[in-house]
């Protein structure tokens, strides 16, 4: 049986390098994907970039952390660290600071949730 102390190191591990890799890609001035992949600048895009990302990221996170999944607090850390990260960009060049940017962090953050969680419960339902 796994003991609850590598339970802990595996979940600050998990976070720390979830949150750096979020870190470093809103840090990273010319990281602009619309420009990567060639198209023109919509709000639109920039939307379901921030809703995908984080979408994406809470879905991970919550298969590896899955004592997460009916957390509100972590729900509200995530959240609060999206926020974080998006003020940050007010002190970076080459980034600028959006109220839909957050929006659309805490949409992705919310379909992960609830993506995940219809999941388990439709496959423990299934099991049953």
């Amino acid at each position: 049986m796994v003991s609850e102390r590598k339970v802990k190191r595996k979940r600050k591990w998990i976070l720390l390098i979830a949150l750096s890799v979020t870190g470093l890609l809103s840090s990273l001035s010319d990281f602009h994907l619309d420009q990567i992949l060639g198209i023109d600048y919509t709000v639109g895009f920039d939307m379901l970039q921030h809703g995908g990302y984080y979408l994406v990221l809470t879905v991970v996170l919550l298969y590896y952390l899955p004592l997460e999944r009916k957390s509100g607090s972590f729900f509200l850390f995530l959240f609060s660290f999206s926020v974080l990260f998006e003020a940050l960009q007010l002190v970076i060049p080459g980034r600028t600071f959006s109220e839909l940017d957050i929006v659309s962090n805490f949409l992705g953050i919310a379909a992960g949730y609830f993506l995940i969680n219809t999941y388990h419960n439709y496959f423990s339902v299934q099991k049953r």
